[in-house]
């Protein structure tokens, strides 16, 4: 058998004398500094973890304790938002840090300065961010519709442009693209302008070219592909029409046009918004309603290069996995979530939280809260997420392992109240949904956090929304066909 205890000293190495008294003061090594430094830190982080236990054992057990519930009473008056200061957008100004840009589909809403709204359903975009004073915000914004460029064939004049806009709206309504949202034409304008191509070096400068915008995003490839196969067109036959800017997605085309950049500064003006204090689809703190010409977009120049008190959070899981196999959502259970929130501009984060399934032993500096079921810990860190509210998750493959493991394990334990994220999915008038699907998955490492609830329904294909993936974006959009400069 391997012997593991380590040989003797060699022959004349005199022998290590005894711990103790034994010991020569003047052989004795001195602690460091730093030694002397680190074991009067740990002494006083024990002394004041003493003391906080001392002070929880005199307190009165929280309500939800019983129940192993994640109470509000428990909650630290630090993991809370500031109350929004008063505000009158007739007077004052609403200012955010924009982090995120989406779209949905629903009613449009009566806005000051804008046409009676539609009665069909509309496309809109929808902005996350924070003010400076760490209020959160989401801005619907109202007005603005997907378009993309053709040339124009020989001899097509404005005397065509009717002619195309009836033959296509009809070739998409045959298509049946267009859905229950629509109950208006599909095709909203076609226009004649002047474009050049970037595709290609021909010299020839700008030409003509044709604008088409349509009611809804989600039409783009429909009307992309019926005009390829070619459309009929009095006087002209039936000419096919090459796409230009077709693909560019929703939310980076309402990005260009509006001068809008990753995570810069929004200003809706005075006068030009309204607030929702009633019927908000998000659990934000401010909602408000604007046009899109309206906005204000602040180059990230001089005092706009600051950043919002953005509120980040860091967490990570642990699983009970079985020997020698990686963890499965359908079998094996979450034992733990550790968070830790940090305010973007400070130096120490202001908590630190460990949930745990069972019993476990204290955490220096840490918050420990622990339950009998693993429901219960699903559901304590759902709601935990919705209280502080965080503007940025982060952690280590999260969006690859941790979120995704936590939903599916979520839907397999029939969590049905464990959401993570802002929206409250309320339906919309007219039967459309102001939200996400069920469960799609943003880029979450360094954007805001929109996730969706944990529902027993089909993964969805995500949007492409997050202006805070494209940083800086601006310039022209590769489509099929070319470019088009403006």
């Amino acid at each position: 058998m391997y012997d593991k205890r380590r040989p003797g000293p060699g022959p004349g190495v005199p022998p290590k004398r005894a711990r103790g008294s034994l010991w020569d003061e003047d052989e004795a090594p001195r602690p460091s500094q730093f030694e002397e430094d680190l074991a009067l830190m740990e002494e006083m982080e024990a002394e004041h973890r003493l003391q906080e236990q001392e002070e929880e054992e005199l307190q009165p057990a929280p309500e939800g304790a019983a129940d192993r519930q994640f109470s509000p009473t428990a909650i630290d008056a630090r993991w809370l938002r500031p109350s929004p200061p008063p505000l009158d957008p007739q007077t004052e100004p609403l200012i955010f840090q924009q982090l995120e840009i989406d779209h949905y589909v629903g009613p449009a809403q009566p806005l000051p300065g804008a046409p009676p709204p539609s009665q069909s359903s509309v496309p809109v975009l929808r902005a996350f961010g924070v003010t400076d004073e760490g209020v959160s915000v989401c801005c619907h914004i109202h007005g603005f519709a997907p378009y993309f460029y053709t040339p124009a064939p020989p001899g097509f004049g404005p005397e065509h442009l009717n002619d195309l806009q009836r033959e296509l709206n009809g070739a998409i309504s045959r298509d049946q693209r267009a859905g229950k949202e629509l109950k208006g034409p599909a095709v909203l304008s076609v226009e004649l302008c002047s474009r050049e191509s970037m595709f290609g070096y021909h010299g020839h400068g700008p030409s003509p070219f044709l604008r088409i915008t349509l009611a809804l995003p989600r039409l783009m490839a429909a009307a992309r592909r019926l005009l390829e196969q070619g459309l009929r067109v009095a006087g002209l036959g039936t000419p096919s029409f090459a796409p230009y800017e077709a693909n560019v997605d929703f939310e980076i085309r309402f990005m260009v046009d509006a001068d809008i950049v990753g995570c810069n500064w929004l200003e809706l003006p005075a006068g030009k918004y309204i607030l929702r204090p009633e019927g908000k689809v998000t659990l934000c703190q401010l909602e408000a309603d604007v046009l899109w010409s309206d906005i204000v977009s602040h180059p990230p120049e001089g005092q706009w290069q600051r950043i919002a008190p953005l509120r980040v959070l860091s967490f990570d899981i642990e699983c009970a996995g079985r020997k020698g196999i990686f963890p499965e959502p359908e079998r094996d259970p979450v034992i733990q979530i550790c968070s830790l929130g940090l305010r973007w501009g400070e130096p120490e984060p202001f908590l630190r939280l460990a949930l745990t399934l069972r019993p476990c032993a204290p955490i220096l500096g840490a918050k420990v809260q622990s339950y009998e079921r693993e429901e219960e810990l699903l559901q304590a860190w759902s709601t935990f997420i919705r209280t502080m509210d965080p503007d940025v998750i982060t952690g280590y493959n999260i969006q690859n392992f941790d979120l995704p493991y936590l939903i599916s394990r979520a839907q397999n334990l029939k969590v049905g109240q464990a959401m993570v994220g802002r929206l409250a999915f309320r339906h919309c008038p007219g039967g459309s949904e102001c939200g996400w699907p069920p469960y799609t998955a943003p880029t979450l490492s360094l954007v805001a956090l929109h996730l969706q609830p944990a529902a027993p329904a089909a993964p969805e294909a995500p949007r492409k929304p997050c202006s805070a993936q494209i940083p800086g974006y601006r310039g022209a959009c590769r489509g099929k066909g070319g470019i088009v400069v403006k």
